[in-house]
């Protein structure tokens, strides 16, 4: 399991690895356990926003990473249909590496400032969100570096990079946009209200 859980960490540098060259079987339990991964980093995250206060903590625990992972699950049907239907540039199981490992290394970034932005919500009154949500965006960008450097390095040989713009895209956008909602109907997760906590509905009204 040890082994398992270090062969997570090394998806995340790009290059296929040594593992994923044993199958697709491998492949898709390496993905599943760098998506668990990813949950718990995220519980660490929920639960330092969180704790100013106890239920709330407690709730993000549960909340954010469930909201993490099935705004991946929930884009991924749509993008291995695209995939077909682009001549699948990439094969099914290595886009779902390349992406369970953009999860991973976003979850990872949450985690990562996680300590802080616990500090700021106990001894500031206005940065701590700001710092969370900076956190977060931040997660959602290097995610999807990860993503891309990840398809780019495993797509199917002869491949052209401009195959993969549409699944990737396709993804990006679903599950930015399922995301966005799972927050909103897992608010509140921050203990202030902020831009995404009535969903695409208040983004779209902050933009009006």
């Amino acid at each position: 399991m040890f082994e398992t859980i270090q062969q997570a960490f090394d998806i995340t540098g790009g290059s296929p690895t040594d593992c994923e060259n044993d199958g697709p079987a491998r492949r898709t339990r390496l993905a599943i356990v760098a998506m668990l991964a990813a949950g718990i980093f995220a519980a660490l995250f929920g639960l330092a926003v969180g704790s100013t206060d106890t239920a709330l903590a407690i709730g993000n625990v549960i909340k954010v990473p469930l909201a993490l992972l099935l705004s991946s699950v929930f884009a991924i049907p749509a993008t291995l249909l695209t995939l077909k239907l682009t001549g699948r540039p990439i094969s099914y199981t290595n886009f779902i590496v390349s992406q369970s490992a953009a999860l991973f290394t976003g979850a990872l970034v949450l985690a990562a400032g996680a300590p802080v932005a616990g500090l700021f919500y106990h001894t500031s009154t206005s940065v701590g969100p700001w710092f969370s949500m900076g956190i977060a965006h931040a997660a959602v960008l290097i995610g999807f570096f990860v993503l891309v450097r990840g398809v780019v390095t495993r797509r199917e040989e002869g491949t052209s990079k401009t195959a993969l713009l549409i699944p990737v895209g396709i993804f990006s956008a679903l599950q930015v946009i399922a995301l966005i909602q799972l927050i909103s109907l897992a608010s509140p997760i921050l203990p202030e209200v902020t831009p995404y906590t009535m969903g695409a509905d208040g983004l779209v009204s902050s933009v009006e």
